[in-house]
């Protein structure tokens, strides 16, 4: 119809599409785009859904009347059990030692601290805790700083029957960066600290009241222990009180700066095993609790006789950790605990009846609240 179409026809005809074929750059640059969003998608993937290792089964020995039991116990997933020891290299001594349990299945953070003077047996010359590290040292590299804590790791993870997933060390210099790391702390010091060691190159003069501690101070305030009345187990339950304010610091400060700040200080000054993809697991669980979930308890136990030793008591440390570090199935018995006596010594009766007394005698049986620790725990001073 001389180039027009009629009226009544279905469709005016169709121009005929031309193809236009992708350049070798073109598809180059798709690819790649392709493969980097596959393997972006790919880690965060993997690291929403990572979880550390359990270990897998794990086998204790009962031994009653000659008689040799084995008992099976099958691993809780969620549920994780991490040794951070903090030492002063000058001195050669670990001053800081807490067993941490991480549980994503309950949100919660259980932290039982080791005090440093608690009694342990072998060839040590004063046979305290604070010296189990050092006495695993070969050398003073790095390197053999992580290899004593592992070793530690595992003498405590045989006597206390439990999984320890994970090992941390640090000296005093990152405890301070982390500090610093977050800003300070604020914190309330409970009474005037001043004490001076210059054989230890130690000035400490932290006035009393609530106030910001810089990394520096931190460690003054968690290392003075001179005027508490009950030495050692005052600065353990001094050292309650920071963690409460540090955690909860981190927890209302968390920002990509400060992240980027504590991820360059823990990997210049901690020795650890854990892998990138643990960190970001336990950091994630860390985010997820609440203060109110967090527990802090001293190590059940109690001077000996002398007042030199802080002596653990079996049935309440028992007690503690199947109720807040027990990863397994089966609950930790008296006939498998410490079953090498790391921390008797059946020859002397002031540690032994220490050790085997009922758990009704322990210096210290309280589990403190983070939430509450502030006014719960209190702190006397001497004269």
């Amino acid at each position: 119809m001389n180039g027009y179409y009629d009226y009544y026809d279905d469709e005016p005809p169709k121009r005929k599409k031309t193809k236009r074929k992708a350049s070798a750059g073109q598809k180059v640059l798709f690819a790649v785009i392709v493969i980097l969003y596959t393997a972006l998608l790919s880690v965060i993937t993997y690291f929403l859904l990572y979880k550390p290792s359990t270990g897998g089964v794990r086998r204790d020995y009962i031994v009653e009347n000659g008689v040799t039991t084995v008992v099976e116990r099958d691993p809780v997933e969620g549920s994780y059990n991490v040794l951070i020891l903090g030492m002063d290299r000058a001195a050669g001594l670990t001053d800081v030692c807490m067993l941490v349990n991480v549980n994503n299945n309950t949100k919660s953070v259980s932290v039982m601290q080791i005090p440093r003077d608690t009694f342990v047996s072998g060839d040590l010359y004063t046979n305290k805790f604070n010296e189990l590290l050092s006495s695993r040292l070969d050398g003073w590299d790095d390197d053999d700083y992580l290899d004593a804590a592992l070793e530690v790791s595992e003498a405590l993870d045989e006597a206390l029957c439990v999984k320890i997933h994970n090992t941390v060390f640090m000296d005093l210099d990152g405890f301070r960066g982390i500090v610093d790391a977050v800003g300070g702390v604020e914190i309330n010091v409970p009474e005037h600290l001043v004490y001076n060691a210059p054989d230890q190159n130690l000035y400490i003069d932290i006035p009393a009241g609530y106030q910001k501690l810089n990394g520096e101070e931190a460690e003054k305030f968690v290392r003075f222990r001179d005027k508490y009345l009950q030495g050692d187990l005052g600065r353990v339950n001094a050292q309650k009180l920071f963690l409460t304010a540090l955690f909860d610091k981190v927890k209302s400060s968390i920002s990509l700066s400060v992240v980027d700040d504590l991820a360059d200080e823990i990997s210049k000054n901690v020795e650890t095993d854990m892998s990138t993809s643990d960190i970001v697991f336990y950091a994630k669980c860390l985010l997820n609790c609440d203060i109110s979930g967090m527990n802090m308890l001293t190590l059940p136990g109690n001077m000996d006789d002398s007042m030199q030793n802080y002596v653990l008591n079996k049935e309440g440390t028992i007690n503690a950790i199947n109720r807040y570090f027990n990863t397994y199935d089966t609950q930790v018995v008296d006939g498998m605990f410490d079953r090498g006596l790391l921390f008797d010594d059946p020859e002397s009766f002031g540690i032994d009846s220490v050790y085997r007394s009922s758990a009704d005698n322990v210096y210290d049986s309280n589990v403190y609240n983070g939430q509450s620790a502030g006014s719960e725990i209190v702190i006397p001073f001497s004269n």
